[in-house]
């Protein structure tokens, strides 16, 4: 007995033991040993030191699915026989480094599901590499992230990424064009470096971006720069929220004109360094900067011809590190010929010629002897205000300003004034002499909105002195805006709108209001829940002039509630006029609905030209008009989009097959019953690009194939959404929530059945940019419903249907796993044109992006009267369409031409000429 208990115990000890991974590194050099891995270590999970993968013999990782963690590096290394680590995807954390260098690597596919690198992530070099999408749900990295030699155009999968404590480096990223990916970045810990990205004109993706740097842990040492070298970048627009550096600023061959996009950074506590810029006119951007640090280097920027917009620095060289030698450097600049700024003149006179390089910039500049020159105590120029104001109404013509122009001595210097670069719309004086200057302006052709200038005073022998001066154009009159909670008190919409408590209604004054219920289509019930009804009422509402956007707001809460009476089309059907034009005739909420308590909006353009907008509610075919709320908006800002997304991944998980899966099925199923025969549906949308939504609806075609049988068919939330179409099973399929978001019924007649999920959507908007939904019978009634699958080859995938009041974000893309739409591939908010405009008999249409497959065109005159326009045929190589309206008699004057699509509906103002 004993020697079988020792052997028993033997086997266990064995077993526990192959069971525990290695202590030390795992290197991978064949495939053998790769597809060894669970025979050698079975049960392994968590890797206790480095995964290395490297030399050519290995070609697949799939052997080593089950790995959820590992506490030192991943590398892979000189190995161009793996194109991507497939086989990782259980794989959540690296404690250590990320490395590929010498890699055949084309994507990082496999790792989907990793969340932390608690070291840095070093990509390269790697030729083939052209995407980083698979890191798509990487939330931290500990350290830097090091990128180069690879071949990605974007950056997308590194979204999640809002802080780094190390640096960020990008080198000879040869194909890259948009930093879109670090969207989300705030901050880094240390320098931030692009190097040799030669088709990189922009810094789009930085706009979160607002530090680079810090002061090393317990030291006074600071570590973080901005350089920017042989980048061919044209503008620094998107880093207008970085405010803070805290060791260099370096743009070395790049393609800028000016800096402007620096306009907030106030602190750089390193040095300035702008190096062979060849088209860099000026400094303008750096207004706000009021000290450099350490060294100011200024070298061979062949077009830099002044220095105005350093005219707030305080200091340079003058931070505290007694060990720290400053230098400044202003060489080579051809056109630059003031330099005499007084913190140049400062750092002259206290680190004298010894720390300081003045040479082959233009007369004035071209020697430490002329600056020394030049900041001696010199008479000065000055002006009597640092800055002069010019504020006018758009299309007016400002009245001329006088400033005046001192000098501290009693000479009569002939005086030279250069406005800034840009600033074309400022009409300086004629003139040679001090004393009073006239200045005025010319707003021809800008739009509203503010601009500045700088003007200098300059004179040989002399201080130079500059003056602000800053115009500010206001829209020539500002349309109204107006929203009405009708019979109800002033509520704020979820999105931010708010509507006031009724107002400017005459007639009948009745309203009615349920004190609860659910509104489908919309998060903002309280808003459907009250109503203004009666015979015949109206709104009389003031306005100024101008054309806009009216939307009334509908809901039936009478007819079908459970306050109510019976619902049914037909029960209430009413009236609506605007502007004395019928809009709404025996309007039937019921059946637009289709159904009660159920959120409608209707829209429509018209032009107010007495002051006052007139809508009139009259009863029609059965029982009282009724409106929930209304909203007058001008129709240049008024925003309503219908975006209709097709399913990314649909799949049913069945009860009696737990480990079999059904992605590939032209069916989706959902059943419930005995426990062997239930079938759930789980159905994935992106929702990329959207920034708000204010109704979701989930449309699905199908129908009850077994009876006549109203059969319950509920949404359900599902929060994980790392299911995948062909690997979702019974056994692995994520929990939804145990109560359902809404519900609707299914019977033997196919078609579309719509689902609301409005407050799930939003909520998921707002985080990952996914949403899983779970569809099953709770009702346990035994009938088989059938929809069609995006993989059905008669079509009709589910869909998701969004209403959103705001533009959708132009820098999102969607990921791999999203199928091409270009709904979303395209996502810009731009405007179709016409042209030419005023229009006689024809024009040319431009369509905007946004509008996919076939385009209606509407005409819509003052009175609201519409003509249909056929456009002619559109070629699928080009966005633009000839359109002809010489068939209809049109009154001269403006029109609104309703542009409308699948995806999207727009009102482009026309005027039609003798």
């Amino acid at each position: 007995m004993k020697t079988l208990y020792l052997f028993f115990s033997l086997l266990v000890l064995v077993g526990t033991a192959m069971a525990q991974c290695p202590n030390r590194n795992l290197v991978f050099e064949s495939q053998g040993a790769v597809d060894n891995f669970p025979n050698r270590y079975p049960g392994c999970k968590a890797l206790k030191a480095s995964l290395i993968i490297r030399k050519d013999q290995v070609t697949s990782l799939e052997a080593l699915n089950g790995i959820t963690s590992i506490a030192g590096n991943l590398e892979i290394t000189d190995n161009f026989g793996l194109a991507n680590l497939h086989g990782l995807e259980t794989l959540t954390s690296i404690k250590g480094n990320l490395y590929t260098y010498n890699s055949g690597l084309t994507n990082l596919g496999g790792l989907e599901n990793l969340t932390e690198i608690g070291g840095s992530l070093n990509l390269g070099p790697a030729a083939k590499l052209t995407s980083l999408a698979a890191l798509q749900n990487l939330r931290s990295i500990g350290k830097d992230i090091d990128l180069y030699g690879i071949n990605v155009q974007n950056l997308a999968g590194l979204q999640n990424i809002t802080s780094i404590n190390g640096r960020i480096s990008m080198v000879s990223l040869h194909a890259l064009t948009s930093l879109q990916g670090l969207h989300n970045l705030t901050r880094t810990g240390m320098t931030f470096s692009i190097l040799g990205a030669l088709k990189l004109t922009n810094l789009n993706g930085l706009e979160k971006l607002k530090s680079i740097g810090a002061a090393l842990p317990g030291s006074t040492i600071y570590l973080g720069s901005l350089i920017i070298r042989d980048t061919p970048i044209k503008n620094l627009a998107s880093l207008q929220n970085l405010t803070y550096l805290a060791e260099d600023l370096v743009l070395h061959n790049t393609a800028l004109p000016d800096l402007q996009g620096l306009n907030n950074l106030s602190t750089l506590l390193g040095s300035l360094e702008l190096n062979s810029n060849a088209l860099l006119e000026n400094v303008d951007g750096l207004e706000k900067l009021d000290s450099i640090g350490q060294n100011l280097t200024l070298i061979q920027n062949a077009s830099l011809t002044n220095l105005n917009g350093l005219q707030n620095l305080v200091s340079i060289g003058k931070r505290n590190e007694h060990f720290v030698t400053r230098f400044l450097t202003i060489a080579g600049n051809p056109r630059l010929s003031v330099c005499d700024l007084k913190p140049v003149c400062d750092f002259q006179e206290v680190q004298g010629e010894d720390f300081m390089m003045i040479e082959g910039n233009a007369p004035g500049c071209s020697s430490f002897n002329e600056l020394y020159d030049s900041c001696r105590d010199l008479p000065v120029f000055s002006f009597s205000a640092d800055t002069l104001f010019f504020t006018v109404a758009e299309g007016a013509a400002p009245s001329p300003q006088s400033i005046q122009l001192a000098i501290s001595d009693s000479g009569n210097p002939g005086v030279l004034l250069t406005p800034s670069m840009d600033s074309e719309w400022l009409i300086i004086p004629v003139t040679d002499k001090v004393g009073s200057l006239s200045f005025s302006v010319n707003t021809a052709g800008l739009a509203p909105g503010s601009y500045t200038a700088i003007v200098t005073a300059q004179a040989p022998g002399y201080r130079t002195a500059f003056l602000n001066v800053v115009l500010t154009i206001t829209p020539a009159a500002q349309l109204t805006t107006v929203r009405i909670n009708a019979g109800g008190e002033s509520i704020t919409a979820d999105d931010g709108r708010t509507f006031s408590s009724d107002q400017y209604f005459g007639g009948t004054d009745r309203t009615y209001a349920i004190p609860s219920g659910e509104i489908k289509y919309t998060s903002n019930n309280a808003l459907y829940r009250t109503e203004r009804s009666a015979a015949a009422f109206s709104y009389n509402i003031p306005v100024v002039n101008g054309d806009y956007a009216v939307v009334l707001h509908f809901a039936e809460i009478w007819f079908g509630s459970p306050q109510g009476r019976p619902g049914g089309a037909g029960k209430r059907m009413f009236n609506v006029d605007m502007e004395g034009s019928r809009k709404l005739e025996n309007y039937d909420i019921y059946a637009k609905a289709n159904g009660a308590l159920a959120a409608v909006e209707e829209v429509f353009y018209l032009t107010v030209t007495d002051g006052t907008l007139n809508i009139l509610f009259s009863s029609g075919a059965a029982d009282l008009p009724t409106v929930a709320a209304i909203e007058v908006v001008p129709a240049s800002e008024y925003i309503r989009s219908t975006l209709t997304i097709p399913v990314i991944a649909d799949a049913y998980v069945h009860a009696s097959f737990t480990d079999e899966n059904f992605g590939t099925s032209g069916e989706l199923i959902v059943k419930s019953g005995e426990e062997n025969i239930t079938r759930n549906t789980y159905l994935k949308f992106p929702l990329t690009g959207l920034i708000q939504v204010s109704s979701a609806r989930i449309r699905v075609y199908g129908y009850n194939v077994e009876s006549t049988m109203k059969v319950n068919l509920s949404a359900y939330a599902v929060d994980n959404d790392a299911w995948t179409e062909t690997g979702i099973t019974w056994n692995n399929a994520p929990a939804s929530g145990t109560v359902p978001l809404t519900y609707t019924t299914v019977n033997n007649a196919a078609g579309y059945r719509d689902i609301d999920v409005t407050e799930f959507v939003q909520s998921q908007v707002a985080g990952d940019k996914l949403v899983s939904i779970m569809l099953k019978n709770r009702t346990f009634v035994n009938k088989k419903l059938v929809f069609q699958s995006k993989e059905n080859t008669l079509g009709q995938a589910p869909e998701l249907v969004i209403v959103t009041h705001r533009p959708t974000d132009a820098g999102s893309r969607i990921s791999q796993e999203v199928r091409p739409v270009s709904l979303f591939s395209e996502m810009e908010n731009q405007k179709s044109g016409i042209y030419p405009n005023p229009v006689r008999k024809q024009f040319i249409l431009r369509l905007s992006k946004r509008h996919e497959g076939a385009v209606s065109l509407q005409l819509i005159n003052k009175l609201g009267r519409t003509y249909d326009i056929a456009p002619a045929e559109q070629t699928k190589k080009s966005d633009q369409t000839e359109v002809d309206i010489s068939g209809h008699t049109l009154n001269p004057g403006i029109y609104l031409l309703k542009v409308r699509s699948a995806t999207a509906t727009e009102h482009l103002k026309l005027l039609i000429a003798n």
